[in-house]
């Protein structure tokens, strides 16, 4: 009744040796076991931060047992969604499915191709790893990570600006 991993790490968007689509639910929120909003929360931010989706994962339990505990359930669900939406104004919600597809087929509105936002969420994904990150200060290779993450982030700011600008010239 435990998880147990093969060793083998699985992304959103890898394709299996049978060429399924992976997507991962990571997010484990189960009311019913004490799972709070504030941690699926924290959870969900440190998701987008990382430039990565979130897949909750819950089950019918948390809402169909006594109706007291099902109540708490679905506010503990509420909060968690009124808490992400402010925290998160531009989060948007869909299927697993349609996460797949949108995976499978690059969408933009999905997918960030641009070079500086996959170098921004690479340096903070691998920074993530303290091994890793170690590694990369002893190494010098943090200075480098460093200096590529402040100039992501500025042309990812610039890029960011004309798209507003060009959305606001087109509504007005």
């Amino acid at each position: 009744g435990r998880l147990v991993t093969d060793g083998e790490i699985l992304r959103n968007g890898d394709v299996t040796a049978g060429g399924l689509r992976c997507v991962v639910r990571d997010v484990y929120f189960e009311p019913a076991l004490g799972h709070t909003a504030e941690r699926a929360l924290e959870a969900t931010r440190e998701r987008h931060r990382l430039g990565r989706p979130t897949l909750l994962e819950m089950h019918r339990f948390n809402f169909t047992s006594e109706p007291e505990d099902a109540e708490r359930a679905l506010a503990e669900l509420d909060r968690l969604l009124d808490g992400a939406l402010a925290a998160l104004p531009g989060l948007r919600f869909m299927s697993t499915q349609e996460l797949a597809e949108a995976l499978s087929a690059g969408d933009p509105s999905v997918v960030d191709r641009r070079l500086s936002a996959r170098v921004r969420c690479f340096v903070r994904r691998a920074a993530t790893e303290s091994r890793l990150r170690k590694l990369a200060w002893i190494s010098g290779l943090g200075l480098v990570a460093a200096a590529a993450y402040g100039i992501a982030l500025a042309l990812c700011a610039v890029t960011e600006g004309k798209v507003r600008r060009a959305a606001r010239q087109s509504a007005g």
